[in-house]
């Protein structure tokens, strides 16, 4: 998934969640973290539970025991980092449990309607599991046309926040 989706989705629940708008804001950059992989090797290869635990784990007990005040903006980069996961998981294939397993796990939703008269298919929910994340090639979408749509709504979502519209 491109990073507009990766900065904006996660920032929209967070402003939902009423968390603050520098807040929201300011650590939104952390939903791009699991993307730096691009550079070290095939992309999404990182992408995994097992790395995020290991961080996390450490890193939660460092802050509750040393900045205690600081927990709110761990909460929410812990969750943009997190949430960059569960949103690639609808475009491709994850390896969830790198470096333990190099298998991909991705879920296939998909909706069709026909332009016949009241035809409908089912809606077909799959998960796709691949033997081993492969490098595609360094190919790396930065901006399409559903991504500048989700950060056209983020950004109108932050001008009537901060107007105090919303």
């Amino acid at each position: 998934m491109e990073p507009s989706f990766h900065l904006a989705i996660p920032a929209l629940i967070m402003m939902a969640l009423g968390v603050p708008l520098d807040t929201a804001i300011g650590l939104a950059p952390l939903s791009l973290l699991f993307d730096l992989d691009i550079f070290v090797g095939p992309h999404r290869r990182l992408h995994s539970l097992v790395i995020l635990l290991a961080v996390a784990g450490p890193t939660t007990i460092f802050v509750v025991e040393i900045f205690p005040q600081a927990m709110l903006s761990y909460l929410v980069g812990l969750f943009y980092v997190s949430v960059h996961l569960f949103l690639d998981i609808f475009e491709g294939e994850v390896a969830l449990f790198y470096p333990v397993s190099p298998k991909g796990y991705g879920l296939k939703l998909k909706m069709r309607v026909e332009n016949t008269p009241i035809k409908m298919e089912a809606i077909q929910l799959g998960i796709t599991v691949v033997p081993e994340i492969k490098s595609n090639g360094g190919v790396y979408t930065l901006l399409s046309g559903p991504g500048a749509i989700a950060l056209l709504l983020l950004m109108s979502t932050i001008l009537a926040r901060a107007g105090g519209l919303i």
